[in-house]
């Protein structure tokens, strides 16, 4: 298990976890699940709104088990499902709810991806109940500045990456004291899978990198 955040939203976290998911899924060793504390997942990958209450409602619900939790899963596209965040937001999360319920999904037979989005508390609830914390970040000295000054925990940098930016991976990692383990360029392509919503079912050859991430 691993958890995706950013500290500024238009960081590209959601595609970013979106086409690390389609890359694994693509492997095909294992079933990916995405857990989406963010809301945009079901829409990045072109699914329907669920109408169920996703994390948010179990997360107000006392004592709920690991099956309340796989009763609110969708099947996204072969080899991937989502527990969506439902319609409400995530404004503030216990940790140790929060831990309860990644500790629930973290099971060795599935990947699992959590998109924690940008939200502080809701991140900050997330990388403690995480084992591994990614940050999504762009190369901008406004973000790199945010990011440092937010303390959460940093165990690796997906680097959403840009042409024309005096920034790159080295001023990241200096600035971050962690490693890039991934780029991922700002291209074409992947903004037209996204707005056609099939950034799940093609995987542009520009994501393989983010295997890298577990391997």
């Amino acid at each position: 298990m691993l958890v995706l955040w950013s500290v500024k939203g238009g960081s590209g976290t959601t595609v970013v976890t979106s086409l690390l998911a389609a890359a694994l899924a693509h492997r095909g060793s294992r079933h990916v699940r995405l857990v989406d504390l963010a809301g945009d997942i079901p829409a990045t990958l072109g699914l329907t709104e669920p109408d169920n209450d996703g994390v948010a409602g179990w997360l107000d619900t006392p004592d709920a088990d690991l099956a309340a939790v796989c009763a609110r899963e969708i099947d996204a596209v072969p080899g991937i499902s989502v527990v969506p965040r439902g319609p409400r937001s995530l404004t503030t999360a216990s940790d140790s709810r929060m831990q309860e319920l990644l500790a629930k999904l973290n099971l060795p037979q599935v990947d699992t991806i959590v998109d924690a989005g940008s939200g502080a508390g809701v991140v900050h609830a997330a990388v403690h109940a995480a084992p591994r914390s990614i940050l999504v970040v762009r190369p901008c000295y406004l973000a790199l500045r945010a990011a440092a000054r937010a303390h959460h925990r940093i165990d690796g940098v997906v680097l959403v990456s840009e042409s024309g930016r005096s920034l790159g991976r080295c001023d990241v990692e200096s600035v971050l004291h962690a490693p890039v383990l991934a780029e991922v360029p700002v291209v074409p392509q992947i903004a037209r899978l996204v707005d056609a919503g099939l950034i799940a079912s093609r995987v542009p050859h520009d994501s393989r990198a983010l295997l890298d991430l577990v391997a």
